[in-house]
């Protein structure tokens, strides 16, 4: 068991998985190109259903690029899985969706206790303290947090063509 690859430290089910193509190498690190995925992909009714067609509408065959180490000594246009750990997932999900609604919450609650009145001085105090938590929530986990990258889990093997 090697503990510098990711694959080696947790079972299948307690990781994410996603397919991409290394487009650039820089040192001992590589960009990945991957396609993001939605549940809408799989299902069959995806062209007719509502969430579907809003979908593809919204986000035309996104791509995403991240910068991963190349713990694998990858190539240009090699076909890569990289892998997260589910739990790191969930962290990346909560600061960046969780800990802005927290903030907007407690700040139009904080703006409720400090003026309890329903003055119209009193909602607009309200409406600027929950923006200003929602932009606290955004702000903090940026300057504070470090998320953890993907990893590269395997090379994937290229068909041969003859």
């Amino acid at each position: 068991m090697n503990p510098t690859h990711p694959q080696d430290l947790t079972t299948a089910s307690e990781q994410i998985l996603a397919e991409g193509e290394v487009i650039e190498l820089d040192g001992d690190q590589a960009l990945v190109r991957t396609h993001s995925q939605s549940g809408c992909g799989g299902c069959q009714s995806q062209k007719t259903c509502g969430t579907g067609v809003l979908a593809n509408w919204l986000v035309p065959q996104a791509q995403n690029e991240i910068w991963v180490d190349n713990t694998l000594g990858v190539q240009l246009h090699d076909s890569v899985r990289l892998s997260m750990k589910k739990s790191e997932l969930i962290k990346h999900s909560l600061m960046g969706y969780g800990l802005p609604l927290i903030g907007l919450f407690s700040g139009g609650a904080l703006a409720t206790v400090l003026w309890p009145s329903s003055s119209g001085f009193s909602e607009a105090m309200t409406a600027i303290f929950a923006f200003g938590g929602l932009l606290l929530g955004w702000w903090l986990p940026r300057k504070v947090w470090v998320p953890h990258k993907p990893a590269l889990h395997d090379a994937l093997l290229k068909e041969k063509q003859e």
